[in-house]
C-alpha cells in the first residue's frame, strides 16, 4: 500500500472529508459487528437455557389439566357476570376470588416445574 504525502494531495479539505467519512464508516461497522455479535450471543444463551429448562419441565396430568380448565371457566363466567350492564352486588368480589384461586393454582404448578 502506497503512502500518501501532502504533496500528492489535490485538496486538503477533500482529504479531511474523506478521512472523516472513513472514521464514521469504521465506527458504524464496529457498532454493527458488536450488535450482531451481542444478539447472536444472546440468542445462543436463550436457546441453551430454554432447551435445558424445557427438558426439566413436566407436562400436566389429565386431572390437573381439567382442574385448570375448570378454574379458567369460573373466571370467564365471573368476568361476564361482573361486567354485565346490571351486575349482582357481589360479582366483583366473586371475580377477584376466582382470579386469586386460579393464580394460586398456576403458581403452585409452576413452582413444581409443570409446563403450563
Amino acid at each position: 500500500m502506497a503512502k500518501w504525502s501532502l504533496k500528492d494531495m489535490i485538496n486538503r479539505e477533500e482529504y479531511e472529508r474523506v478521512c472523516e467519512e472513513n472514521r464514521e464508516l469504521k465506527k458504524l461497522l464496529l457498532e454493527k459487528h458488536y450488535d450482531d455479535r451481542r444478539k447472536s450471543n444472546f440468542a445462543d444463551y436463550l436457546e441453551r437455557n430454554l432447551k435445558q429448562r424445557e427438558k426439566k419441565m413436566k407436562s400436566l396430568t389429565p386431572a390437573q389439566d381439567s382442574e385448570l380448565k375448570f378454574l379458567r371457566g369460573i373466571v370467564d363466567r365471573c368476568q361476564e357476570a361482573a361486567y354485565k350492564s346490571e351486575p349482582l352486588p357481589n360479582a366483583k368480589q366473586n371475580l377477584w376470588a376466582a382470579q386469586e384461586e386460579l393464580d394460586r393454582y398456576v403458581r403452585s404448578l409452576r413452582k413444581e416445574d409443570y409446563h403450563i
